[in-house]
């Protein structure tokens, strides 16, 4: 006999009921069974208990330190595409085109269409950058060699200079050679006539554009590493802006100066065509390659470069002044990096590159997307 119940208290009812089934049961068994039953009355004595209390044994309190250490529960990793879910979207942010109002080229009055090379060699070589020459050279002339020295000016600077372009074009293997007159077939007979061979040497080791002793500023903490040239760039970096009116669109790259001497700041770049030399931040016209602006690297600098990072700080640093312009910057992958395009486009700089994608912020999407655009397609 069961009983089926809806309520508390059908169920209690259900239970004696149960029990009393029960118990006529276990005595019509006991007369059948006989004494080979008492087993099973044992276990069912003991079920029965363990129903009604349900009572656990408390655990045995731990002696000693534990045998194995306590693994702990896996950290729930954040999901990256939680993380740029809110900026990296499906949809077409074509950025402002700032329309480009500015006529490239020499600005007006700088040069007039009748105008020569030197002529043109002269509006960056101003009468204030052969003073400083002049004026330096002497002074450091004076100091090492005062008893040979005899001082210079401004026309034998211009022709050693020019000497020196002849040089460049025209090389030979010595320097000497240039003046050998068993050799009048290879040299320039123009170089002899300029300059005796002696003076050459003897401007080419005074020659200076900062003759103050190196005592005097390397011992002052964080000194201009620059300083032996400082004045020099001073008066011929500017003229580079000043001059010259840029196309829209912009290109930044580093160059190298070839120089193998000893010098702090010397780097090696295998990949570039002079790959030991002196490394040369440089924004330029990518429609000519004119340069407009460059910063020299003379190593890392801890208070600028950890707050953004170098490439992104040499970046924003030459494009100063250009917010709203409409110019548009084109570089390669060593600088490119989403939060920098970010930054340049809300000042209204356009900027294109490749792009690493091992950089931060880079969308995963576009990681983990096998399908490859083919040439002019794009997307965002």
């Amino acid at each position: 006999m069961y009983a089926v119940t809806d309520s508390e208290g059908d169920s209690d009812e259900g239970d004696n009921s149960d029990d009393a089934t029960g118990a006529e049961s276990s005595s019509d068994e006991e007369e059948d069974a006989g004494p080979e039953s008492s087993d099973d009355e044992a276990d069912e004595e003991a079920a029965g208990s363990s129903d009604e209390e349900e009572e656990v044994a408390p655990p045995a309190p731990s002696s000693g330190r534990p045998r194995g250490r306590r693994r702990r529960a896996p950290k729930k990793k954040k999901s990256r595409v939680d993380e740029v879910e809110g900026e990296w979207k499906k949809e077409d942010n074509t950025p402002i085109d700032i329309p480009y109002q500015c006529v490239a080229g020499p600005c007006r009055g700088v040069v007039s269409p009748m105008c020569t090379i030197l002529d043109a060699f002269y509006v960056f070589f101003t009468t204030q950058v052969w003073e400083l020459l002049v004026s330096q050279t002497n002074a450091y002339g004076a100091r090492i060699i005062p008893n040979s020295w005899k001082d210079t000016d401004e026309r034998e600077l211009k022709a050693y200079l020019g000497i020196l372009i002849v040089m460049g074009i025209v090389q030979l293997p010595r320097l000497a050679m240039y003046w050998s007159t068993t050799h009048e077939d290879l040299a320039p007979v123009l170089v002899r006539k300029v300059m005796p061979r002696n003076r050459f040497f003897q401007l080419s080791r005074c020659l200076h554009v900062n003759a103050a002793e190196s005592s005097s500023v390397t011992h002052v903490a964080n000194y201009d590493r620059l300083y032996k040239v400082r004045k020099l760039l001073d008066l011929v970096v500017p003229k580079f802006e000043s001059v010259y009116t840029l196309h829209k669109e912009l290109s930044l790259d580093e160059a190298m100066i070839k120089f193998k001497g000893r010098l702090g700041f010397k780097q090696y770049m295998k990949d570039k065509p002079t790959k030991w030399g002196i490394k040369v931040f440089v924004l330029s016209d990518a429609t000519n390659g004119y340069i407009y602006r460059l910063e020299i690297y003379t190593g890392k600098n801890e208070t600028l470069d950890n707050a953004t990072g170098l490439c992104s700080r040499v970046v924003l640093d030459l494009m100063k002044g250009f917010d709203y312009s409409g110019n548009t910057l084109y570089t390669d992958r060593y600088y490119s990096s989403p939060r920098l395009f970010f930054t340049l486009g809300k000042i209204g700089i356009g900027c294109c590159g490749t792009v690493q994608n091992n950089r931060k912020e880079f969308p995963v999407v576009l990681k983990t997307s096998k399908s490859k655009k083919n040439k002019g397609k794009y997307d965002y």
